[in-house]
């Protein structure tokens, strides 16, 4: 076959002019590889290969083409003495079998090229021009063509037709068209994936058995049998439970209700077992991903942290790999799920290639409180059984072929915990009689408030537009310049502006309760000063009265965040809690629907809420291509954080 191609390409080259190679640096190059390479050559065959090799140069010098037909000839011969099979033993080695094919490849192609310029260039011309050019080639051609047949012995293939030059120039459009259309869907997906990206694989949620489910009545019986409370209990039970708005279908695990209940440690396990293999199963089957194919295994389970710890137990049930980076985080309340997500975030940005497993979770089969105080009665009302299984990737193959189906844009993290008044509001304690829980302060909702405000404010520049971001940045300043200078009051008593409306009762009290802990603190700090100054031997200097600092009149501007993003995840708390956040960021009720629904549906799942909130979104809201979910958690410490998602 290389023979024939020679001999045609000796033909062909008789009759055709190639332009003229001003340099001679590619000859130079050539005689270099030729000499370092034909001290590899040492048997007959490999010697008439080195032949070809050392012919090669010639044929890129400035000669003529007519000048070249020996050497095509030449090197037709030494093909043909090639024999029609090499044993694998007699195969040159790496280096020589690569620049012997690389050699022949431009040989064949230049050979090529060089008919398809003539081709064109008879394609292009005037028609005067092309017949006249078409006559001489003619006549010319096929005394050189039955020259070189008589010499060689083979019939050689005339140049190509203007025709076949057409049809050889369709051939070349459709195949770039297969290009672009690889690189649209294909290439461009590759070439366009970032290694810092993370992305959603899939997610399942926790699916509890019916003999799980627990009433409004079913919970009264068990907390009244099971748990001894009086009834003073009981009632004040129920009477948040109305209050808070779960519905009749939520989940308690069979250790609580079963009687007597059993609350032991073999109990707690049987529950986290029933909860990881109920999820996993359905997201590995979901995903077609294979347990020994996770890199990274993150498990967050607040207040049950047994010894091996949780991320053990489910390497244990699904024959992981021995080299699985797990984490087990605890203590970390209803947020925990999203400290979880960044950790998993920050792993997966240091190392490419990689899957994430996350698991959010809480279980309370050891959780209950059986005492009287009313502010650790709570916990009993809100909390129930619930997990979620997230999937997250870094791989470029994943995301070329479309397995992803979000892609993981931002994650702020808030914690409070220096402020004592925030560490403090969602407590793990034991009451008078040494009955264990988990103690809700009054300062929940305000520590709350700041957190998010916190969260808001680290979060905003990162997605809102600029048109709110202006809005925000203007409305600050006039308010700073408003308690500075007192621009409002002026304004008003010369008549330019109406006087501002009085504050609501509500107000007034949220007023009061700010100006009375900026007093206690002001107290304070002049006590810790004159104690500083007594035990420096010096006298203390009289203690400055607090006043109460001039609050703008300017209404506060509350970014909309809905110009960011489409669906918003809130962690269900309880009703409460999401009042205070629905009012906070100024968000409709339909912004709110899926936290409201999830509470009544499952109740407080703690940190796996916000992921029955984001399937509730997918199943009931059009969620397209592009647009965010903005999930939010809170959780003690105080922490607030956020996560917001992009649909690809």
């Amino acid at each position: 076959m290389l023979s024939t191609v020679l001999h045609a390409a000796a033909a062909a080259a008789a009759t055709v002019s190639l332009p003229v190679a001003g340099d001679a640096e590619p000859s130079s190059l050539f005689d270099t590889i030729a000499l370092k390479t034909r001290s590899f050559f040492t048997s007959e065959t490999n010697s008439s290969i080195a032949e070809m090799i050392a012919t090669a140069p010639l044929l890129l010098g400035p000669e003529s083409a007519q000048a070249k037909v020996p050497l095509l000839q030449q090197l037709a011969t030494s093909a043909s003495a090639l024999p029609s099979f090499v044993p694998l033993s007699t195969l040159l080695p790496s280096q020589s079998t690569l620049l012997a094919c690389g050699l022949a490849l431009l040989l064949y192609v230049a050979s090529w090229t060089a008919l398809g310029a003539r081709g064109m260039h008879l394609a292009l011309a005037d028609d005067d021009e092309r017949r006249q050019a078409s006559f001489n080639v003619k006549t010319t051609q096929t005394h050189k063509l039955r020259q070189a047949e008589a010499k060689s012995g083979l019939a050689v293939r005339p140049p190509l037709t203007v025709q076949a030059m057409r049809a050889v120039c369709s051939m070349f459009v459709f195949a770039w068209q297969c290009c672009v259309f690889v690189w649209h869907f294909t290439l461009n997906r590759v070439l366009c994936f970032r290694t810092s990206s993370v992305y959603l694989r899939g997610f399942t949620c926790a699916s509890m058995p019916d003999d799980w489910t627990v009433t409004t009545e079913r919970f009264r019986r068990t907390a009244l049998q099971n748990f001894g409370l009086e009834d003073k209990s009981v009632e004040f039970c129920l009477k948040l439970l109305g209050r808070s708005g779960l519905g009749e279908q939520t989940y308690f695990p069979p250790g609580l209700m079963s009687y007597p209940p059993d609350l032991s440690m073999q109990a707690a396990r049987a529950e986290a077992l029933y909860i990881f293999t109920n999820t996993l199963d359905a997201l590995f089957a979901s995903t077609g991903v294979n347990p020994k194919d996770i890199d990274i295994l993150v498990v967050n389970c607040s207040l049950f942290a047994p010894t091996p710890s949780l991320a053990a137990m489910i390497m244990n049930a699904y024959g992981m790999r021995e080299d699985v980076n797990s984490y087990n985080l605890s203590g970390m309340g209803c947020s925990a799920g999203l400290v979880s997500l960044h950790l998993a975030k920050e792993l997966l940005q240091r190392h490419p290639n990689k899957l994430a497993l996350v698991f959010s979770t809480e279980l309370i089969t050891q959780q209950i409180y059986t005492g009287v105080e009313t502010n650790m009665l709570l916990q009993n009302a809100l909390f129930r059984s619930g997990g979620a299984g997230i999937l997250l990737s870094n791989k470029s193959s994943d995301y070329a072929f479309g397995r992803c189906k979000y892609e993981l844009e931002h994650t702020v993290r808030v914690t409070m915990a220096a402020d004592n008044e925030a560490y403090a509001c969602v407590f793990q304690d034991e009451d008078a009689k040494g009955c264990r829980g988990v103690r809700l302060g009054k300062e929940l909702m305000g520590v709350a408030g700041r957190a998010m405000q916190k969260n808001v404010a680290k979060l905003g520049p990162k997605i809102l537009p600029y048109s709110e971001q202006i809005k925000y940045a203007a409305n600050m300043i006039a308010r700073k310049l408003d308690e500075r200078f007192r621009i409002v009051d002026k304004l008003t008593a010369a008549g330019i502006v109406a006087p501002p409306q009085p504050p609501t009762e509500a107000e007034l009290k949220k007023l009061a309760a700010k100006e009375a802990a900026a007093k206690a603190k002001h107290e304070a700090k002049q006590e810790e000063v004159a104690a500083k100054a007594v035990a420096a031997g010096r006298v203390p200097k009289a203690a400055r009265p607090y006043r109460a600092p001039y609050r703008s009149r300017i209404p506060e501007y509350v970014p909309n965040f809905k110009t960011a993003v489409q669906h918003i995840c809130i962690h269900a708390g309880g009703r409460a809690v999401i009042d205070a956040i629905q009012a906070g960021l100024r968000l409709s009720d339909d912004d709110v629907e899926a936290s409201r629904a999830m509470l009544k549906r499952y109740g407080n799942t703690s940190s796996s809420s916000i992921w029955y909130e984001f399937r509730h979104t997918e199943q009931t809201r059009d969620v397209k291509r592009g647009e965010k979910i903005w999930q939010l958690g809170f959780g003690s410490g105080f922490k607030s954080n956020s996560a917001v998602w992009r649909k690809l």
